[in-house]
C-alpha cells in the first residue's frame, strides 16, 4: 500500500499484482525495445533492467466530502473468470487488501471508473449469480462508455454490456457526462483515446492536484513518446490528448497516478528533451 498526500486528501494505492511484461506484448506504434533503451530514467520502477515493461494492477481509494471512494477496481476481466487464480486475486483484493487500506467493500459509497472494458472487481460471484462487489455503492461510468457498449457493434462491446448487467439489474449504475463533478475535490475530465468515453479523474485540494489516468497512460514511457499507441481505440485523438495532459501536469506539478504503473505507481511529469519523463513520487 502506498499513501500520497494531495492537499487535505490522502490517496491510497492498493497494489494487487505487479509483474514484468515483454515489451513486444503491448501493441504500440514503434519498437518498444528501443523506447525502453532510451528511457533510462524509467528503470527500475517502470521498466526492468532487461527492458521489460513493469505492469501493475492497482486500485485507488480516497475519502472526499465524507464519501468513501474507490477508483478503477477493474483490470479488464469480465464474467468469464475460468482461471481460479483470477478469482482468488479478486477475493484477496476485496476481502483483505481493501479492508486493510480502510476501504472495505461494504463501506464504500462510490466506485468511479475511467473506462469500460470489462467491469473487473465491480462484481463478484454470489450464491445465486453475479452481484455488486461494493454492495451499497453507486458505480459511475460516463454515458458515452455505456452507450458504446449498448450499440454492441463488436464482440468486445457485447461482452462489456453483459459484464455490466449485474450492476444495472441491481440499479446501482450512474451514467454521467464526461465532465462530471463527483465531489468538491474530484471531477471527471474527458480524455477520449483509450475509448470514446474515457476520462481522467482529477483530484484538487488546497492548490495541489493529482490525476488518475486509467489506461490513458498505460506506462510512463509514454511520457517520452506520447505517440506510443498503448491500447488506444482512437489512435488519432489519443496522442494529442496525451500531450496536452502531460504538458498540463508538468506546468502544474500535478501528481500523475497510473493504476498500471510499477511501484510506487505515481510520479511528477518533468520536461525532458522535446518530451517529458516521470519522476517517481516517494510514498509513505
Amino acid at each position: 500500500m502506498q499513501l500520497f498526500e494531495v492537499g487535505d486528501l490522502t490517496l491510497v494505492r492498493v497494489l494487487e499484482l505487479e509483474f514484468p511484461l515483454g515489451p513486444a506484448i503491448l501493441p504500440i506504434g514503434r519498437d518498444p525495445a528501443s523506447l525502453a533503451d532510451s528511457c533510462a530514467w524509467a528503470k527500475p520502477q517502470f521498466v526492468t533492467p532487461a527492458g521489460d515493461v513493469v505492469f501493475a494492477l492497482s486500485t485507488i481509494g480516497v475519502v472526499s466530502d465524507e464519501r468513501r471512494i474507490v477508483i478503477d477496481p477493474c483490470c479488464s476481466f469480465d464474467l468469464r473468470r475460468d482461471n481460479p487464480d483470477i478469482e482468488e486475486r479478486a477475493a484477496a483484493l476485496l476481502d483483505d487488501l481493501l479492508p486493510e487500506a480502510g476501504f472495505a467493500p461494504q463501506d464504500v459509497d462510490l466506485v468511479l471508473n475511467t473506462h469500460l472494458d470489462g467491469v473487473g472487481w465491480n462484481v463478484r460471484p454470489g450464491p445465486d449469480g453475479w452481484v455488486p462487489a461494493f454492495p451499497k455503492a453507486r458505480h459511475v461510468w460516463t454515458r458515452l462508455e455505456i452507450e458504446r457498449a449498448r450499440k454492441g457493434e463488436e464482440e468486445a462491446q457485447r461482452r462489456d454490456l453483459a459484464s455490466l448487467a449485474p450492476l444495472t439489474t441491481a440499479g446501482v449504475v450512474d451514467e454521467v457526462e464526461a465532465s462530471h463533478r463527483v465531489t468538491s475535490e474530484i471531477s471527471f475530465r474527458p480524455s477520449p483515446g483509450h475509448s470514446i468515453g474515457n476520462v481522467d479523474i482529477w483530484i484538487e485540494s488546497r492548490g495541489e492536484s493529482a490525476v488518475i489516468v486509467g489506461d490513458h497512460v498505460l506506462n510512463p514511457m509514454q511520457c517520452a513518446d506520447p505517440d506510443w499507441a498503448g491500447l488506444d481505440q482512437l489512435a488519432e485523438a489519443a496522442p494529442r490528448i496525451r500531450r496536452a495532459l502531460l504538458s498540463e501536469c508538468a506546468r502544474r506539478n500535478t501528481l500523475m497516478i497510473g493504476p498500471h504503473f510499477g511501484t510506487p505507481g505515481a510520479g511528477r511529469v518533468r520536461p525532458h528533451g522535446d518530451a517529458w519523463r516521470l519522476e517517481p513520487e516517494p510514498a509513505r
